[in-house]
């Protein structure tokens, strides 16, 4: 037959009412009802001669035929469920699917006949074309953690109106929670140059509540909850979780270190100038300048207390250090301490009282005629180098003054002193600073002058071997630098000598001898004022720098700033109310203290001394 002739239109039942499909293979035409055709019920079937065969010969004439249906009464049943029954560990975003033996009638398939517990709400689709699935999708995700029953009730029928013959119901339950994510910090761990740092905590699992401490110990969630982010004032360690019902905790406590460095007053401070400072083996801080308190002219602070150090002395201290033996040398304008007359130069003795640098007695000619202004230990024996503007010398016992050009050298060997400038050829003008590399035997002194006492040209700052070789005369660095300079420091990692002042090199404050030339320290003139104090901090890899400016290279540093072998930058917000810093020291701990003539530093009321340290 001619299979493009046999179709609807030439096949059909009961005159076309019962819809279906047509096809035609091996000579057998077959009519597919789109549904189940009734129970009980007769239909009439007819071929009319619109078919023909190959040829295109009609039929000869219209073929019909009858049958009746019978009572088909099998209900329907359930062959497969997803999930299967009794499953665990299911998704809280799963559909439910329903697999019936047979074509269902889709009116049926609803969410009445389908019901999950617990109120789930959702959607129900059949699928026909001979999967005959029902599928449940919720509305929202299931809980976790939960059973859930799902009830097929009696409502759904087969195509021919079959109910199912007993409620079907099968279970299954849900994934356990996953832990809420857990807690990150914003800002990374690590040490921080500030007076405080905002803490901001996050948790990527949406409604999360964090719990936090900040004192080492593990949060939970009667710990602090966090809300904000929140200022930190001192060094802390933080420890956070998140908590999400009922997810209950984060799998894990994550922690973030912060260790903040600031400023510091020590206790009421000094009343007036601070000139010198210098610290001991045990970290006790000494101060000198022009105060009358918590000393007279000198103090000690100990860690948490300031001491006067005995009745003081009578005049400003310019310059301290720490010798043999932990031995406080005291240099200045002073000319008397503790009713013994000794001139610009006293050491304070472990027992608790200045003491002379020779016999008691008559000691009009004990130290020095002019002020001191530098002390500088030297390492490899028991010597203190003394720099100043005196030209004379008298140890008491002596039997006469002797020449000292603006240097001196004391011996100290714990019970006697000496004082030893045989091999000191002296200077033309004032010493301010000394610093003493002891790995190559050089002494560096720096001041006003322009030349040794044997006429050697020395440009404000000269070199010379300490005690290697006898009689050796200062040599000058190049042509040394233009104007007087106030403070040196050595880095002895790099062989840098660091030498500032007034205008000491080209526009710049401050230069650095590399053991064959002079450079500026900075690209823009560094400091735009003098520059009173420096410290090499070889813990940081910095120059610290101190004096009345208030720009470093073109960008504010009110007083103090440090330089990282390449760059300047403002250090510690700077002085926030006064005039300058004069002098900058460390301590074993790495500790930085300043002082000068300011109130205020870095926003903290400081008077005219301050501590760096952690917080």
């Amino acid at each position: 037959m001619d299979g493009a002739t046999i179709s609807t239109t030439s096949f059909r039942v009961n005159n076309g009412a019962v819809s279906g499909t047509v096809s035609y293979a091996n000579r057998v035409a077959t009519f597919e009802p789109s549904s189940a055709l009734s129970n009980s019920t007769s239909y009439t079937t007819g071929i009319s001669t619109a078919v023909t065969d190959l040829a295109g010969n009609p039929l000869s004439s219209p073929k019909v035929w009858s049958f009746t249906t019978i009572q088909e009464t099998t209900p329907p049943e359930v062959n497969t469920t997803s999930p299967v029954n009794g499953a665990t560990n299911v998704s809280i975003s799963t559909s439910i699917a329903i697999n019936f033996n047979e074509p269902m009638d889709s009116s049926t398939i609803t969410s009445s006949n389908i019901t999950v517990s617990g109120g789930v709400s959702g959607t129900v689709l059949y699928v026909g074309g001979g999967s005959n699935q029902a599928v449940f999708s919720p509305t929202s995700s299931l809980s976790y953690d939960t059973l859930y029953v799902v009830t097929v009730t009696t409502g759904v029928t087969d195509a021919v109106g079959n109910h199912l013959a007993s409620q079907y119901n099968f279970s299954f339950t849900t994934q356990a929670a996953p832990p809420a994510s857990n807690p990150t910090f914003t800002l990374s761990s690590g040490s921080r140059e500030a007076n405080s740092v905002l803490v901001t905590i996050e948790s990527a699992t949406a409604g999360a509540t964090i719990y936090y401490t900040d004192d080492g110990s593990n949060p939970s969630p009667s710990s602090n909850q966090y809300t904000t982010p929140f200022t930190l004032s001192s060094s802390k360690t933080i420890k956070a979780m998140a908590v999400k019902p009922p997810q209950y905790s984060s799998s894990s406590t994550t922690e973030a270190w912060y260790d903040l460095y600031w400023w510091s007053a020590l206790s009421t401070g000094c009343n007036n100038v601070v000139y010198a400072l210098t610290t001991d083996s045990s970290n006790n801080l000494y101060a000198g300048g022009l105060f009358s308190s918590p000393g007279t002219y000198a103090a000690k602070w100990n860690g948490s207390d300031w001491s006067a150090l005995g009745t003081g002395l009578n005049g400003t201290v310019r310059a301290l250090a720490i010798g043999y033996s932990n031995v406080l040398w005291a240099g200045g304008d002073f000319t008397f301490y503790d009713s013994y007359q000794e001139n610009h130069l006293a050491r304070w003795d472990a027992t608790g009282y200045w003491l002379p640098l020779g016999n008691p007695g008559s000691v009009a000619y004990n130290g020095v005629n002019d002020v001191v202004y530098s002390l500088c230990p030297i390492s490899t024996n028991y010597n203190t180098y003394i720099g100043g503007s005196f030209t004379e010398s008298k140890l008491h016992g002596q039997l006469a003054t002797t020449t000292a050009s603006r240097e001196l050298s004391v011996y100290f060997s714990g019970s006697t002193v000496t004082y030893n400038n045989t091999d000191l050829p002296g200077l033309n003008g004032t010493v301010y600073a000394a610093v003493f590399d002891a790995a190559h035997d050089d002494l560096y002194a720096a001041g006003n002058f322009t030349q040794s006492g044997h006429g050697a040209t020395v440009n404000k700052v000269a070199k010379r071997k300490y005690y290697t070789t006898s009689s050796t005369d200062w040599t000058a660095l190049d042509t040394g630098l233009s104007a007087s300079v106030f403070s040196l420091a050595y880095d002895s990692t790099n062989s840098l000598l660091y030498a500032a002042g007034g205008t000491i090199i080209n526009s710049n404050k401050v230069a650095k001898w590399n053991g064959s030339a002079w450079a500026e320290v900075g690209s823009a003139n560094g400091p735009n004022d003098s520059v009173y104090a420096l410290l090499w901090d070889a813990t940081r890899n910095r120059l610290f720098a101190g004096g009345g400016f208030t720009q470093v290279d073109g960008q504010a540093a009110n007083r103090i700033a440090y330089w990282n072998g390449s760059s300047w930058s403002a250090f510690g917000g700077g002085v926030s109310v006064g005039n300058s810093i004069n002098a900058i020291a460390q301590d074993t701990d790495g500790n930085i203290y300043v002082g000068g003539d300011f109130t205020s530093i870095g926003g903290i009321s400081a008077n005219r001394v301050a501590k760096w340290s952690k917080k």
